[in-house]
Order: C-alpha cells, then sequence, then structure tokens
C-alpha cells in the first residue's frame, strides 16, 4: 500500500501559488478493496478503504493565480462546493432541497458510498493558527461540523455463494435435531411425518 501511496503522490499535479509553492492542484484518492474469506463456511467478507486527500480551497485573492493555476483553483473549488453540499444535505443542513447531488463531480461519485452509505467515516482536517487563514480555518472547521452530524448505517458486507449457503442452513437443520432429540422423551418412537 505504501508503494502505491508514494507514487500516486509522484504522480500528483502541484504547483507554486502564492499562498503555497508546493500547492497541491489536484485532490488525491487511493481506493483499496479489501477481501475476506472464511473457510469454514465459504462467506466472503468485503470492504472498501478510501484514503482521500483533498486539494484545499482556493482563494484568488489570495493566491492571486492566473491560467493554468486558475483554471485548476476553478476545479478544486467546484468539487469541493459539490462535496460539501452532499454534506449539508446529509446532515440535514439542506434549507429545501432533499436530492442528494453525488453525480455534480467525479470526487462525490467515487466517495459516495463512503459519505452517504454503508460505512464509517473519519475526517481529519488541517487548520492554520495563522491570522491571515482565519476564514478558510473557520470554513474547514464548519465542513467537519456538517460531516460530523452524518449517520451512516454499518453494516458488514457478508456474501455467500450457494454451496455455502446450503452448507449453513444443513448445519442449522442438524443443529436443530440434535436439540430436538435432547427433549424428547427416551425410548418414544415419534417417527417423521
Amino acid at each position: 500500500i505504501l508503494s502505491c501511496l508514494e507514487l500516486g503522490d509522484r504522480r500528483r499535479h502541484k504547483g507554486e501559488t502564492k499562498m503555497n509553492e508546493r500547492s497541491s492542484r489536484s485532490h488525491a484518492v487511493l481506493q483499496v478493496q479489501l477481501e475476506s474469506r472464511c473457510v469454514a463456511d465459504g462467506t466472503v467478507r468485503l470492504s472498501t478503504l478510501n484514503l482521500v486527500d483533498l486539494a484545499g480551497s482556493e482563494g484568488l485573492r489570495h493566491t492571486e493565480a492566473t491560467g493554468e493555476r486558475r483554471r485548476e483553483g476553478k476545479n478544486i473549488n467546484r468539487s469541493l462546493l459539490a462535496l460539501s453540499q452532499v454534506i449539508s444535505s446529509l446532515s440535514g443542513d439542506a434549507r429545501t432541497e432533499k436530492h442528494i447531488s453525488f453525480r455534480d463531480s467525479k470526487l462525490t461519485r467515487i466517495l459516495q458510498k463512503s459519505i452517504g452509505g454503508n460505512a464509517q467515516t473519519v475526517i481529519i482536517c488541517a487548520a492554520s493558527p495563522a491570522g491571515c487563514n482565519h476564514a478558510e480555518t473557520k470554513s474547514t472547521l464548519e465542513f467537519a461540523s456538517r460531516a460530523k452530524r452524518v449517520k451512516n448505517r454499518v453494516v458488514a458486507n457478508i456474501y455467500s455463494d450457494d454451496q455455502s449457503i446450503i452448507r449453513r442452513l444443513q448445519a442449522e437443520i442438524d443443529r436443530l435435531r440434535a436439540l430436538q432429540e435432547e427433549e424428547l422423551p427416551r425410548g418414544v418412537d415419534h417417527g417423521t411425518a
């Protein structure tokens, strides 16, 4: 996994702005599919781990970006706005609109199951104590507060093939027969109907 992270970091587009000489010019998402098989009953547990590093919002008055950097900043802001709107809808902050617009950006489509479905979600935010970053830090903390109010229902993703289901049901039948035999009086022939 670390080599995948390193490769992704090398491929991540970075550029200089007035605010940051190594500014991320894109979001980074590492998706890891986990699969665990139980030999005893044949069940399969599936899970997806999403590690996401969001590029920071871009205030043009602070970055003084032009040309390509300005276009990158607009794209970053557009996807962050879509994510923020989805989080607001899921947290109950949406004023009127009940539709959750996951399709408004690639980022929200990729993260749909993580932020609005069967998932445990953890968000770590970067904040700055510098006075010049007050607005960005406040916005980040407000976003984190809304995200904290999103309630997901977490259920293990366990799947079985047909043979596993048959084995499990046969084991349940055997268990119930044994239990029935323990409860019946000895020496009486109960037969089967």
